[in-house]
């Protein structure tokens, strides 16, 4: 990724390489019959290696070299029928609980085992009412940990529309600030709870077309984000600033002026999102194939967070700081071929400044990305069996899928806020990435 923005008078240019291996296998088969139906489960590992290097940096700090992050983890997942249609219960139609877990261990911050459960009802054929919990574990970007320690000086007129001292009648410091910004190595994982409950019906009269509404509330604990003004700062974390001996204008009972504060990441106390998903999806079958169409956007009603744990939780913030979110694709299936487009599109988003002068508080660009996909199941072909007397690679190739596939076809980078940040819900910083998945069935 290649941009330019503005952290002092002179722009930084940061070229950042990343490089991620995976490498992982599973196998999924039927455990045993319920009078519901079949139990399936899935079983599988996965070894992940990433390293960031920052190659040609000028201007600004350069940073350093990051470590290497190993990951490994071990996963199941399991659909456990307990009811459906041909046992002929009246508003139990189908009535199926589904059970997963996830067990990773990081070579830098250790390990978390994170469960989901689901349950899915269905009182009649056309209708279908869901619901699931789950929890998360996210580690902080190696950047976000391992980047050198800089420290940039900046006039505090730059900075006020940050917000003034409370400790110092509500003025704007005198003088200038030294920020300390880089990366933080005490930044902890991020925890997490999901919740949903949603409804799914199809449309009358119109054979394979559905749509779907779903409500969510997510929340985090020790989630990544930074505290975006000073009285912010002053009033919830105060254990980031420097002050300074008082001035001999000083009025009784003020602070010292703040001369230096620490702008690094730091862990939320808590936040929590709440708000709905509304979908549509098409299904048809055709001569030429099957046909899929799906679209869903999202729609957040309330954003909330608590900086430190003393700090009050804030109110509902205003919908421009929250991206609007759209997913849409398409994909066709014939025979042993399938295939897939799909779009993602982000909307803009407002972001708050920490140096006017340089540039001011604005919406930060909408962007979007493509990705594809194309597969192969040689368990659809008629000539592909794998019994006695079949050729070497056709035994070899029976019962096995290949899809290849490319996130962000066109390589674009995400775009940047005024505050430098990447704006990466839609795209990875990681940019154009290439996945080839092998399944064996058994």
């Amino acid at each position: 990724m290649l941009d330019e923005f503005w952290v002092n008078p002179a722009p930084t240019v940061l070229r950042d390489l990343n490089e991620v291996w995976t490498y992982s296998a599973q196998v999924d088969g039927r455990l045993f019959s319920l009078p519901g139906g079949d139990v399936h489960a899935i079983l599988g590992t996965e070894l992940r290696e990433e390293y960031v290097s920052f190659p040609e940096s000028r201007g600004g700090a350069v940073w350093g070299a990051i470590p290497q992050r190993d990951i490994t983890s071990v996963f199941a997942e399991t659909k456990v029928p307990l009811i459906s249609a041909k046992q002929g219960i009246p508003l139990l139609n189908q009535l199926e609980l589904g059970l997963a877990a996830r067990v990773e261990d990081y070579s830098d911050v250790g390990g978390a085992t994170t469960p989901r459960y689901s349950v899915a009802w269905r009182p009649a054929k056309a209708v279908l009412v869901r619901a699931s919990f789950g929890e998360g574990f996210l580690v902080p970007q190696l950047y976000r940990t391992a980047q050198i320690t800089s420290f940039t000086t900046i006039a505090w007129s730059a900075l006020a529309s940050s917000g003034a001292d409370p400790a110092r009648g509500n003025t704007v410091n005198p003088g200038s600030v030294t920020v300390t910004g880089g990366g933080n190595p005490g930044l902890k994982p991020q925890k997490s709870e999901h919740t949903t409950y949603g409804i799914v019906g199809d449309v009358p009269k119109v054979k394979g077309l559905s749509v779907s509404a779903d409500w969510f509330d997510n929340k985090y604990t020790d989630g990544f984000g930074s505290i975006g003004t000073i009285t912010d700062r002053v009033l919830y974390a105060p254990q980031t600033i420097t002050r300074g001996p008082n001035l001999p204008t000083d009025q009784a009972g003020w602070a010292g002026p703040i001369t230096a504060y620490d702008g690094r990441a730091v862990n939320i106390a808590s936040s929590r999102a709440v708000g709905y998903n509304v979908g549509l999806r098409y299904r048809r079958t055709t001569d030429w194939g099957s046909i899929s169409f799906t679209s869903s956007g999202e729609k957040f009603l309330r954003d909330e967070q608590r900086v430190v744990p003393s700090s009050p939780l804030t109110a509902t913030i205003n919908k421009r700081y929250r991206p609007m979110r759209v997913t849409t694709s398409l994909f066709w299936s014939r025979d042993a071929w399938d295939a897939g487009l799909t779009h993602l599109y982000g909307g803009e988003y407002w972001a708050d400044t920490t140096n006017a002068t340089l540039a001011p508080s604005r919406f930060t660009d909408a962007t979007s990305r493509w990705d594809v996909a194309v597969g192969y199941d040689f368990a659809n072909r008629s000539d592909m069996g794998g019994g006695k007397g079949a050729s070497w690679w056709r035994r070899a190739l029976h019962n096995t899928k290949w899809r290849a596939t490319i996130i962000n076809v066109f390589d674009k980078e995400p775009p940047l806020d005024v505050r430098g940040f990447v704006s990466s819900s839609v795209i990875d910083p990681r940019l154009r990435r290439y996945v080839l998945d092998l399944t064996l069935r058994f």
